[in-house]
Order: structure tokens, then sequence, then C-alpha cells
């Protein structure tokens, strides 16, 4: 893969963000003023402790009760509007990506695709892509950037409180760090095996249900169900390896942080409420504030490990996305409603990757409206030479000309639109006999469907 597909591909999902710059500034908006609303929560018992309460004022006894009341309120409203926010863009980000893959795919030859499995390029867009926006943007990255507001905020506040019972707390930070490295570290590793299992499997699994009628006929049921089975013990043993570290390890980390964090509070803070040098309001607003900072901080932390295991799944898209366009378009190519249909092979070679040539100095030509056949065994080159002459492929050797312009310099859907082929291989889709017929364009009937299906 070059060096700078990922770049290329990161850009194009950055300048996608751009775009959305509307919803992530509104978004971004409404986290303020829920992360200030949910800041004043822990604030508004303070007061009512120190102030209401000691000195009997009702007034703000009735203010700071309403606002213990409706502050989570509000707040956990504007939160949920802002996760829509990132629902719609997490979404976008999915979409785009999946038209990228396929618009990719229908530009490949089909020697490129058939090398690149059907199953593996189903896996890309349906899970792959899915993964990268509405897993990884929408549920880790846009989060933790609301989490990073809030432990901002959280900080500013808690440092008014108490300096020092603030920098005792922020002394786990590099513990947290370090630990978070490492962590992120064992799951990107975990993750990129996983996801070759899950490749292998999507193309497994795939090559199986069409080669089903294939196994039965030779009885071998039980050597699948034999794969099947060591694909199923490979992934849970790696897909358990990874939820290990993403959720049990991470969330014992987290328990961990919160429960020492506290403790460290009510120790310290106990004593100096002793002492007199903190009030009980302040020191319960801030035994408040530290499970909601370290919350914030295992979000940060969930963005970050979510980074590393995202990378090889962009890696895996990014294979498909850089893949080069063989057959493509040249500049100012020729467009025309018809062509007059005189067709000639020119020295034309060809062969399919290595292997022996399958055409070899091919020369023929046919006037239009002239019927010719070419016959010979199977793998002599007859579906070869209309793959050619459609640019499925490109000869290694030789021209081919259509009214004496070589087929290169038309563009592909002029050639393809002017060629009709009835192939040996039939492909359905799976839609409605009428939906098939009409697939290529052209002006029938219904009632003229109806008496060729009859005639078929």
């Amino acid at each position: 893969m070059p060096k700078d597909s990922s770049i290329q591909l990161n850009k194009e999902i950055i300048r996608l963000l751009i775009s959305k710059k509307k919803q992530i500034v509104l978004g971004t908006f409404i986290t303020l003023i829920g992360v200030t609303l949910n800041l004043l929560f822990p604030w508004t018992i303070k007061v009512l402790l120190d102030v209401g309460i000691p000195n009997k004022q009702s007034n703000v006894l009735i203010f700071a009760i309403c606002a213990i009341v409706l502050l989570p309120l509000l707040s956990t409203m504007l939160m949920s509007a802002t996760n829509l926010f990132h629902i719609e863009i997490g979404g976008h980000i999915t979409d785009f990506l999946r038209k990228t893959i396929l618009v990719k795919v229908s530009k490949l030859s089909p020697s490129t695709v058939g090398n690149l499995k059907t199953g593996r390029i189903v896996g890309c867009i349906t899970r792959m892509c899915g993964e990268v926006g509405d897993v990884y943007i929408r549920q880790e990255l846009l989060p933790a950037i609301t989490s990073i507001f809030m432990s901002i905020g959280i900080l500013i506040f808690i440092m008014v409180l108490s300096w020092k019972l603030t920098l005792l707390c922020l002394c786990l930070i590099p513990v947290i760090l370090y630990l978070s490295k490492v962590l992120a570290k064992r799951s990107e590793d975990k993750t990129t095996k996983l996801i070759h299992l899950l490749n292998e499997g999507d193309a497994y699994f795939t090559e199986l249900v069409s080669g089903i009628k294939t196994v039965q006929t030779f009885g071998k049921e039980e050597v699948e169900y034999a794969h099947i089975d060591n694909w199923i013990k490979e992934h849970r043993k790696l897909r358990n390896q990874v939820s290990i570290i993403r959720v049990w390890l991470m969330e014992t980390l987290s328990k961990f942080e919160q429960s020492l964090g506290t403790g460290i509070v009510f120790a310290f803070g106990a004593w100096q409420a002793i002492n007199g040098h903190i009030s009980v309001g302040s020191l319960i607003a801030f035994t408040v504030y530290i499970p909601q900072l370290f919350t914030n901080v295992e979000k940060i932390q969930k963005a970050y490990i979510g980074t590393k295991n995202v990378r090889p799944t962009i890696a895996e898209i990014n294979n498909i996305y850089m893949l080069p366009d063989e057959i493509k378009n040249v500049a100012n190519a020729i467009s025309t409603n018809k062509l007059e249909g005189s067709i000639s092979f020119e020295n034309v070679s060809f062969q399919y990757n290595d292997d022996r040539e399958i055409l070899s100095k091919v020369d023929f030509h046919i006037k239009p409206g002239e019927k010719i056949a070419i016959v010979g065994p199977t793998g002599s080159g007859k579906t070869t030479i209309l793959d050619l002459l459609m640019r499925f492929y490109h000869p290694i050797k030789g021209k081919i000309f259509i009214d004496g312009a070589d087929i290169k310099g038309y563009s592909l859907k002029t050639l393809r639109e002017n060629i009709g082929i009835v192939s040996q291989d039939v492909f359905l889709w799976n839609r409605s006999i009428k939906e098939n017929l009409k697939y290529v364009p052209c002006e029938v009937t219904d009632k003229q469907i109806e008496e060729a299906t009859k005639i078929a």
C-alpha cells in the first residue's frame, strides 16, 4: 500500500467533517451549555450546605433545590441533542466511505476485483466502514471532544475549591496515561489480527454459500463444518482478547482511578475540613466533581485506544481505496451515440497475470453488419476477445480499433453502450423478472416484456 494512502483517505474524512461545520459548531455550542449546567450542579450543593442551611436563608434553599432538580434534567436534554448531531455526523462518514468504496470497486478491472474476493469487499463496505463512522467517530471520537470540555471545566472548578486537593488528584494522570498507552498498543495488535481473521471469514462464508451445491454433491459437509469450527474458535479467542483489553481492563482501570481519586480526596479533604482549611460544602462538591472528572478521562482514554484500534480498519479500507484504476477514460475521450461497427484486432496478445498467453498475435477485421463465428475449445480465448473489446482488460501487445479509432480513445460509457453482449454466464439480480429484463436501458412496454418472456 502506498505510504500516503492513509493520509489521502484521512484528508477526505477531514474534508467531509469540515463540510458538516455548521452541525459541529452548533453541536459544540449546545455541548458547552450542557457542560456548564452539569458543572454548576455540584457547586449548587456547596452553596446549599455552606450558605443556605447554616444561615437558614430560605431564598437560597429554594433556589438551590430548584437548581438541583432542573440542572441535571436540562444538561441531559442538551447532551442528548448533541448525541443526535454525533449520530448524523458519524452516519454521514459511514455513508461516504461505503459509497467511495463502491464507486472505487466499480472502476476496477474484473481481475482486480476477483483477486480481492467478494467477501472481503462486502465486509469492507458493510462492516468496516461502519466501524469507522458509526463506532469510532460517533461513539468514541466526538464524545471525547465533549469530555475534553468537561474535564477542563471540572479542573477549573476544583482548582477554585481547593488547589491542594486538585494537585493531589492530578498526580494520578501520568499513571493513567502510561497504562492507556500500554493497553492501546496491545489492543491495536489484537485488533489487527482480528481484522485479518474477519476478512478471511468474509471471503470463506461468501464462497461457501455460493458453492453449497458443490459441497453437497461431493459430500464434503463434515470437512466444511470442521473448517467453520476452527474459524469460530480462533474468532472467539481473538474477540475475547480484544474485549478483555477494551472492556474489562479499561473498566477496572477506570473504577480504580475513580476509587483511588475519591479516597484521596476524602482522606486529605476530611483532614483539611477538620482543621478549617476547607468547608464541608466544598468537600462534598469536590467528591462529586472527582468521579465526573475520571468518567470523562475514561472517555478520552477510550477514544485514544479507539484511535489505535481503528487504524488497522482504515488501513484495510485504504488497501481497496488506493488500488490503481487500470481501466479508465483518457483525456478528451470520444463520446458518441452511434458507432458504425467495424472492428479490427491488430497483432493482439494477452495473458492473465503471469500465466500462459491466452491470445498470441491475433489479427482479424470485421466489417459493419458482417456476421462471423469464432470457435475453439474451452480456454482458447473466445470470451477473452469480447472482454478486450469491452475494455475489461487491455492487451499486453497490439491494438484494437472500432471504426478506425483505437478503443482506448473512446469513453467507457460510449464503448459499452454501443456493444450488445449475450453472455454465457447468467447473472440475475435478486429483484423482479421485469427489473432484470429492463436493467439495460431500452424503451419497451410492459406488453412487449410479457410477450418476450412467453417466447423465451
